[in-house]
This record gives C-alpha cells, structure tokens and sequence, in this order.
C-alpha cells in the first residue's frame, strides 16, 4: 500500500479508508488464544534501552491503568504491512499480534507517524516528502478511523508513553531521540 501511495498518489484518500477499514474490520474479531497485549508490552519495555529504572516504573505504572481487551490487534500496522493484490489488500507480517485493546493498535500507528524518519543518509528531498506524507496519512489516518470507531484524543494519547517505550526496543537510531523525549514528557 504504500508503494501505491508513491506511485498512484490520486488514490490515497481511497486507499487510507481502506486501510481503516481493515483495521476495524480486525479490531471487531475477538480471539483469547493470541498473547496478551498488556503482558508483550510489558516485557519488551522491561528491555527497552535509554530508560532510567525511575522512568521505566512510571511507564508500567501508566500501562497498569490503560483499558484491556480481547480484540485481535496487530501490533504493527502501517501501509506496508498491507500488499495490494488481484484479489485485494492483504495484511502481512502477524508477527507482533496480540489480544488486546484495539486503540492500542490507532496509537501505534499514529506514533509512528509521528516519529518515523527516513533513513539515515536521506537526502533532503526524501525527507522532506517523507515529512509531508506522513503528516498528511496521519491527519487523514486518525480522522477516518475516529469516524468508525469514536474515541477521544486524550485516550489516544495515554497509550503514547507506553508505546512508545517499547518502540525504543526496537533500537532504531533516527527515531531514539524523539522517543526518549515522548516517553519522559508524557509519563507524568
């Protein structure tokens, strides 16, 4: 899908709501056999680098209070975990998937459009475009799925602390700072 985007941008308003659709679409299917969400994230922010111990605590403590769920949530869903095929969109790479609650999911996207970055060595024009097309997928993003599934910007935002913890496990250096910053600024 986001090849699609690059190379057919006169479909990117139809293909960001198909892209909400079958996020919704997953997250009305129940399913107890999958992991646990709240305990996977648990975990990795117990091995996330760059956090103090103090720092650490007050993550876990606000992941504590956040709602759970049994929703079957993906737990990394951006464009390109989803191939345009003849027989239409297809989600790959399952491996992150969780039960659990589904903003969790609407947050972990919308983080990564936030501090996503192009790849180290860029140039400025690919960093720029990337900048503007993630800004505009995230406004668009968020606005079709709250159509769908209403929810407020403040429960949104409390999942952003915790996720983003656990994405400094995932040891991508453009992105280290920015989320050093969100999880200190916001674990209050």
């Amino acid at each position: 899908m986001l090849q699609t985007f690059a190379t057919r941008p006169w479909t990117f308003l139809s293909a960001v709501r198909q892209f909400v659709e079958l996020q919704v679409a997953m997250h009305t299917c129940i399913q107890t056999g999958l992991p646990s969400q709240r305990e996977r994230l648990r975990s990795v922010i117990q091995e996330a680098p760059r956090l103090t111990a103090e720092v650490r605590e007050r993550v876990l403590r606000v992941l504590d209070r956040l709602p759970d769920g049994d929703a079957i949530c993906h737990g990394d869903y951006h464009p390109d975990n989803v191939i345009m095929s003849s027989r239409g969109p297809v989600v790959i790479d399952w491996m992150n998937a969780t039960r659990g609650n589904p903003l969790t999911d609407v947050a972990r996207t919308s983080l990564m459009c936030r501090v996503g970055a192009a790849p180290l060595g860029a140039s400025r024009l690919v960093r720029w475009t990337t900048l503007l097309g993630q800004g505009a997928f995230h406004r668009l993003y968020l606005r079709e799925y709250f159509k769908r599934r209403p929810f407020s910007r403040e429960q949104l935002d409390a999942w952003i602390p915790v996720l983003a913890a656990a994405r400094l496990a995932e040891r991508i250096p453009e992105e280290e700072e920015r989320l050093v910053v969100l999880v200190e600024t916001s674990a209050a």
